[in-house]
Formats: C-alpha cells, structure tokens, sequence
C-alpha cells in the first residue's frame, strides 16, 4: 500500500513541482526512497525517484544529522569491524549493534556500510 502511495506522489511529483515540500521531511523520505528503490519499480518510478532523493539529499547537506554517543562509537569501527567485532568492543549483542547501524543509515540517508562512513566523512562528522 505505501509503495503504491509513493508512486502517485512520484506521479504528481514529475508533473508539478508543489511535491517537493517532501524534502522538508527528508528523514523520513531517504530511507523510504532509498528502500523504494531497491524494489526495482521500473524505470519512470526509478528516475523520478532518484531525482527526488537527490534533491532531498542535496538539502540534507545543510546540517549533519545528531548522532547518539553509541551511534558514534558504532559508526567509527563501522567500516574496518564486523558487527561481531564491534558487539565484543562495545559490549553489545550483535542485534544491538545492527539497531544502532539501521539508525545510523536512517541518519545518514544511506544503505551501506562503507557509503554510512564515507558520507559521514563528507558531512564532517568522522
């Protein structure tokens, strides 16, 4: 039902440009782009898609996201450990590693480890 919804609004988002108010709410809007696009919805779905996540990433530019103290942590051994690694160095489970690096994606508007750390890096943060 949501992804049926996001593609009117893509609709109506390639012929008027009144939807752009939606990168206002850009922490919500990458990650469901982002997951949106990962369904392969065909190829007019995927360029207005795409564009409209670009916008709302360009946007995002202005401030980087607030991260938690763990977040932090996570974030800096993200790249070079694994989540096993990182659950023994933090003292967290592997699952509680996993939580903190799907908000660390959500945060950062990304879906990979190595993308979270380079966009990190962009935005000053690492």
């Amino acid at each position: 039902m949501a992804a049926e919804h996001l593609a009117e609004f893509l609709q109506l988002f390639a012929k008027t440009d009144y939807a752009r108010p939606m990168v206002r709410e850009r922490a919500a809007a990458i990650p469901l782009l982002t997951r949106f696009l990962e369904t392969k919805p065909g190829l007019q779905l995927e360029n207005w898609a795409s564009e409209l996540l670009m916008v709302a990433r360009t946007a995002e530019d202005d401030e980087p996201p607030k991260l938690t103290a763990r977040e932090f942590e996570v974030l800096h051994r993200l790249e070079a450990q694994t989540d096993r690694q990182i659950a023994a160095d933090l003292g967290l489970t592997r699952d509680g590693v996993r939580y903190h690096v799907r908000h660390l994606f959500a945060k950062l508007g990304v879906h990979g480890r190595k993308i979270a750390v380079n966009r990190a890096r962009s935005l000053g943060i690492v």
